[in-house]
């Protein structure tokens, strides 16, 4: 615990000193507190949903004196002393890769804009951070970079430097819109503190990474800089890179600084961008048509699917009904057919055997599921727990009074109970008209004014 206190004032101690000295140089017990709680960060970072957290760290909210300069503050950017064109204080990215993008981005310091550049080989476009992008020649936008430098910059490379932070200061966000607006300004005052920005050649590029908000944003210096990375350019390359699917911030940045180092070698310009913009949009166009085409197949689908059921519950509607016509050509007085679904019954002599028909003693018979299906659904419609005296009788004398049927001819009830049947089975089919007007007409008049009903397809406005 005592350690812990006497920890604590140096840890406040070092923004204090870099704020009363304008970040130009700090005590030796601050830099080395700084850096233990850096590797200690290091440790416990850990990747939730696109974000970065640390576990057991108090997180900097960094301020533009605050934050130190890695030309003066060596000890505090997380570099472990040595001169460096990254600055990470908290110890957030993987200081192996840092010291890998050290050794790219001094390369890049010393790279001639004018100077030709060998025909790249197939391995190197194959395995480039724009891959199928770099092109075996020289460079499209080196006439552009040699015409917006100055002649006695020719000589000279770019001059990119890392700021990697937490999270910028909430006070310092405040004045401003956003979080785009304050990195930004961030970023330039930084890069003019820094000396990156504003220089005689315009060489500088000053990249700020905020972890936290997985936020990133280039800024280039106007002139040199700025024609080679247009602002349209230095989105695309920031995008890029933060809003990548399932990567950590170190594949992050490194993957920011491989396309600028792409950019800057000629690899990649924004006509090329272009060219992959609309290259992009024809792929998103061509992928909407192809999804309206599978839509509209898949419509068609269905839509030929209802006909064809459509159909065939009309040649099944016109073979029950050519059924009932042919059972009462038949003379005879048993009619072998189950009024309810007009499906064929056995023989009378084979009914006393069989369970599955059930015969009353008016005469009718009718499958056994049948009736009890019946039943029940007449029960339910009629209430037939306050009228138990219908339980129990025939569906076809239970429709017309018993006097009635005593002067009625018991064929035609027979019928109008079967093309009741058939109403409710084929609704579309046969309509009330049709039960009014056949329920006294012979079956051939059933067979001759049935008609294949109007299909409303899918595509049919309604009216």
């Amino acid at each position: 615990m005592k350690s812990i206190f006497l920890m604590l004032p140096l840890y406040l101690l070092a923004p204090a000193l870099l704020m009363a000295e304008g970040g130009q140089g700090t005590a030796k017990a601050s830099s080395g507190n700084a850096h233990r709680t850096g590797s200690h960060s290091r440790k416990g970072l850990t990747r939730l949903g696109g974000k970065t957290a640390a576990k057991g760290r108090t997180r900097i909210p960094w301020t533009l004196g605050t934050f130190p300069n890695p030309q003066v503050n060596l000890d505090l950017c997380g570099r472990g002393g040595k001169a460096s064109h990254i600055c990470d204080p908290e110890n957030l990215l993987n200081p192996s890769l840092l010291d890998f993008e050290d050794v790219e981005l001094n390369g890049l310091q010393n790279h001639r804009s004018g100077q030709e550049h060998e025909s790249p080989s197939a391995t190197e476009i194959a395995s480039g951070p724009w891959r199928g992008s770099a092109r075996p020649s020289r460079p499209a936008n080196a006439l552009a970079i040699h015409n917006a430098l100055p002649s006695k910059c020719e000589e000279q490379g770019f001059l990119v430097y890392v700021a990697v932070v937490d999270q910028i200061d909430r006070e310092y966000m405040s004045a401003y819109y956003g979080l785009e607006e304050a990195a930004r300004e961030f970023g330039w005052a930084l890069g003019n503190r820094w000396g990156v920005l504003k220089t005689p050649c315009r060489n500088g590029v000053m990249v700020l990474y905020v972890v936290a908000d997985q936020y990133m944003v280039i800024l280039p210096d106007a002139g040199g800089a700025s024609a080679i990375l247009p602002e349209e350019l230095c989105r695309h390359v920031a995008y890029g890179a933060t809003k990548a699917l399932h990567v950590y911030p170190d594949e992050i940045l490194s993957r920011a600084l491989a396309n600028l180092k792409a950019i800057f070698e000629g690899s990649y310009d924004n006509h090329r961008l272009q060219y992959d913009r609309t290259i992009v949009f024809l792929y998103v166009l061509s992928g909407c048509f192809g999804l309206v085409f599978v839509l509209l197949s898949v419509c068609g689908l269905y839509d030929g699917a209802s006909r064809w059921r459509h159909l065939s519950r009309y040649r099944a509607c016109r073979a029950k009904i050519q059924t009932v016509h042919e059972a009462f050509q038949q003379q005879g007085e048993d009619l072998a057919l189950c009024p309810i679904c007009i499906g064929k019954l056995p023989q009378v002599a084979e009914s006393s055997k069989s369970r599955h028909d059930v015969s009353f003693i008016c005469g009718h018979r009718f499958h056994a599921n049948c009736c009890e299906s019946w039943s029940h659904r007449f029960c339910v419609n009629n209430h037939c727990v306050h009228n138990p005296n219908n339980v129990g009788r025939c569906p076809v004398c239970t429709h017309t009074p018993s006097s009635a049927v005593a002067h009625q001819n018991m064929e035609c009830e027979v019928k109008k109970f079967m093309l009741r049947s058939l109403r409710e089975e084929y609704p579309e089919i046969i309509s009330e008209h049709h039960l009014e007007r056949w329920s006294s007409c012979h079956t051939e008049i059933w067979l001759a004014e049935l008609c294949v009903p109007r299909y409303l397809s899918i595509w049919h406005q309604k009216e």
